[in-house]
């Protein structure tokens, strides 16, 4: 049989009747155990369950999974409701009807008659991207459920909606693999570009020659399933080093492409552009202006600091940790609690879609300076700090901050502002000498210096720090002596090379 779109659905009957319209897929699912496991026993529990994440990350192709298992054991079975053609929220009860075995020609209300319907039915509807129409699809899903004992829903959705009795399942990107070891080639999302590729590109497999390369596109991807099957479409037309070399602008390497299948990705996440896009259409202006303006950190942060860089007369400082909880409701941030307090993180794919507005907007150099002066006044405090009694939280801390710690330095770097990238680099000499970063500290120290090379007060006990530094890779015992340029400085490895979280005072000059 056929649905309203022609695709081959798996309605099923029983004594006559259709048990239901999930599509037949046509691809295995890929991984997802823990997420499936999960769904089931919420679906167990709760009659309303949604399942939130980014656009892209396969909310759509879990929920059918789920709702397939589910369906034989529904008396009236699993029925599949696509809302993204829908507009108008006025429509939604009829979209709803539309997709069931229903025929009325009452003039009452269609959620009334719908509610009539399912009063005294098992039924299984899954409500497929409710994001758009969150305020409405809450109301409809409050009056089924009230009218109908025997419903249970599944909703995907960019956002949350916030229905009393809601059990929510945060799906996430793909795991990754951190290393290049063989065994990282089977990790789900290697497993998933992998058999993609060879849909794409006949006898494509993972292999010695292009492991490294392949584990090294799924890194700059993220996991994302839609990137990953964008790239995969794309790998018919470029090999995989060069894909991943042209992902510095992702979104026109992974635009609309007539290679992939589109039963396997619906028409609006066919280009990763669109898919963001329909994100930031659901945004208020000012949570657009945020996401913009939070694109230039490089890691995790918390909501002080994005006060700090992102506040000014447009976005006021008291508004922004109301934004950071409705960007995370709409899935783009990801909130991350630590035991230092709460924390936020940004996909690369949405940080570099937010890059783009920021540029647009003519605030990407602005905002990058505000960054940079942040983390110069952070660096500033924990040089101060340091031999204090805080000493492990501000360890803590910095590596915490060391991916923007490194951003605010490349930054200074590039825009040739020597003299600031020097005050940073020297003031972090707590970080480099305490927390296990030697020969990154040097590396900083030397550019700085040959950026600026001309007298500055502290440049000669930089200079001295980074010839330290670099003494720390021939460490061979306590109290070695590290001769350069003819100076004889005497270190201890406990002052000057501790590991990770090492506790150590400023080294003597």
């Amino acid at each position: 049989m056929y649905g309203a779109h022609g695709a081959m659905t798996t309605e099923r009957l029983r004594g006559g009747k259709r048990l239901g319209n999930l599509p037949a897929e046509t691809t295995r699912l890929i991984g997802r155990r823990a997420e499936l496991k999960a769904l089931r026993e919420l679906c167990e529990r709760s009659r309303l369950v949604t399942l939130a994440g980014v656009g892209g990350v396969g909310k759509t192709r879990l929920a059918r999974a789920v709702a397939a298992e589910l369906q034989p054991r529904l008396r009236d079975g699993a029925w599949l409701v696509e809302l993204s053609p829908l507009s108008e929220g006025a429509l939604l009860a009829h979209t709803i009807a539309d997709a069931l075995p229903l025929v009325d020609q009452t003039t009452r209300p269609v959620i009334d008659v719908l509610a009539d319907y399912l009063a005294d039915r098992e039924t299984l509807l899954v409500l497929d991207t409710c994001e758009h129409l969150t305020d409405v699809c809450a109301m409809a899903v409050e009056a089924l459920l009230r009218a109908a004992p025997g419903l249970r829903i599944l909703a995907t959705s960019r956002r949350v909606l916030s229905v009393t009795g809601e059990q929510v399942l945060t799906v996430d990107p793909l795991p990754v693999p951190v290393t290049d070891d063989p065994a990282a080639g089977e990790a789900d999302a290697v497993t998933l570009l992998a058999e993609r590729a060879a849909e794409s590109v006949p006898g494509f497999s993972v292999t010695d020659d292009n492991r490294a390369d392949v584990l090294g596109l799924c890194r700059r991807l993220e996991g994302l399933p839609l990137a990953m099957e964008l790239a995969a479409a794309r790998l018919r037309e470029l090999p995989v080093q060069e894909l991943t070399a042209r992902l510095e602008d992702r979104f026109a390497v992974l635009g609309d492409t007539e290679c992939i299948r589109t039963d396997a990705v619906p028409p609006w996440h066919q280009a990763l552009r669109t898919a963001i896009g329909w994100s930031h259409e659901l945004c208020a202006p000012a949570e657009r202006l945020l996401w913009a303006r939070l694109s230039v950190f490089a890691g995790t942060f918390d909501a002080e600091t994005a006060r700090a860089v992102c506040a000014d007369g447009r976005l006021p400082a008291e508004e922004i940790p109301a934004l950071l909880s409705a960007l995370v409701d709409k899935s783009i941030l990801i909130w991350a609690p630590t035991g230092g307090g709460e924390r936020y993180r940004m996909l690369d794919t949405l940080r570099e879609y937010g890059a783009g507005w920021l540029r647009r907007l003519g605030e990407e150099d602005a905002l990058r300076r505000r960054h940079g002066d942040h983390y110069l006044r952070l660096a500033r405090a924990g040089d101060a700090a340091w031999t204090g009694p805080d000493q492990f939280a501000w360890s803590d801390r910095m590596n915490a901050e060391h991916d923007d710690l490194r951003a605010a330095l490349e930054f200074t770097l590039a825009e040739s502002e020597g003299r600031t990238a020097l005050e940073l680099a020297g003031a972090l000499w707590f970080l480099w000498h305490g927390c296990g970063f030697p020969k990154e500290g040097k590396h900083y120290l030397e550019r700085a210096l040959a950026a600026d090379p001309g007298p500055y007060p502290g440049s000669a006990r930089m200079r001295l720090d980074a010839d330290a530094l670099g003494g720390c890779d021939r460490y061979r015992g306590p109290g070695r002596r590290v001769r350069r340029r003819g100076r004889a400085v005497r270190r201890s490895r406990i002052a000057l090379c501790g590991g990770p979280g090492h506790v150590a005072g400023r080294p003597a000059r």
